[in-house]
């Protein structure tokens, strides 16, 4: 595992395979935004703004393992595949952990919301 991040950041979702993100991701995500800012319209003018949503929302509608092989493959530019199980099992803990984490946020708090609802 990376020796100091273990989770991308919103503009390295932005580049990765999985952007731009299904109708599910963003329907979660302006759902979110909408309910932390009522009278703003989604989305919002500042592209990275959004995607913080969309990041948050993709975390956690997409099976964890997913999560995990994406945050591995942009921090440290190995493919998952080539992990061997204790790797992986490192990298899909570290995904847990951060998705705990990020439900303790308003973005994160209010995605779970929405995603509890669907």
């Amino acid at each position: 595992m990376s020796d100091h991040r273990t989770e991308i950041h919103s503009g390295e979702f932005r580049q990765s395979r999985h952007y731009p993100v299904a109708a599910a991701v963003e329907d979660v995500a302006a759902q979110s935004f909408s309910r932390l800012y009522p009278d703003a319209q989604w989305p919002p003018v500042n592209a990275q703004f959004a995607d913080v949503y969309r990041l948050a929302a993709w975390r956690l509608l997409t099976p964890i393992t997913v999560v995990a092989a994406l945050d591995c493959a942009v921090l440290t530019s190995r493919e998952w595949l080539s992990l061997n199980e204790c790797e992986q099992s490192e990298w899909i803990a570290q995904a847990q952990g951060t998705n705990s984490l990020l439900v303790r946020t308003a973005v994160g708090a209010m995605t779970a919301e929405s995603v509890a609802a669907i």
